[in-house]
């Protein structure tokens, strides 16, 4: 361990002519590709033509994305998928059909804290 540090560091054995401190990435290599495309997103707002131009080579290399998620619409569609399954086992549910849909509405108006901790206190209550 420590082999590629010189001074505290990175030094590519690889490509000793790669600057230290630089790290050589292709676009061509399939364990970077992944990496290479969510560095030109984080990239966009600082220089929205260098974030283009990588995604444009890493997709003339062979690299396709995979399509973005919408993590929260997951998120609130398993919420209330775990409300409707508390209700159908749970009385006290069972007897206010329309309890599962508030608390997916309160879940969705708060933040992401609020969601937690709605979470967690549903879980303690309803799941077993």
């Amino acid at each position: 361990m420590g082999a590629h540090l010189i001074g505290g560091e990175f030094q590519s054995d690889k490509y000793p002519s790669c600057p230290r401190g630089k790290v050589p990435l292709s676009v061509k290599d399939k364990t970077a590709q992944d990496l290479l495309w969510e560095y030109a997103e984080r990239r966009r707002s600082v220089d929205a033509e260098f974030s283009e131009d990588l995604e444009t080579a890493l997709t003339a290399a062979g690299y396709v994305p995979e399509p973005k998620r919408d993590v929260k619409q997951e998120t609130y569609a398993e919420v209330r998928a775990l409300i409707e399954r508390a209700a159908l086992a749970h009385d006290q549910l069972a007897e206010q059909p329309s309890c599962g849909s508030e608390w997916a509405e309160k879940f969705r108006a708060g933040t992401e804290r609020d969601r937690a901790k709605t979470l967690r206190r549903f879980a303690e209550v309803f799941l077993p």
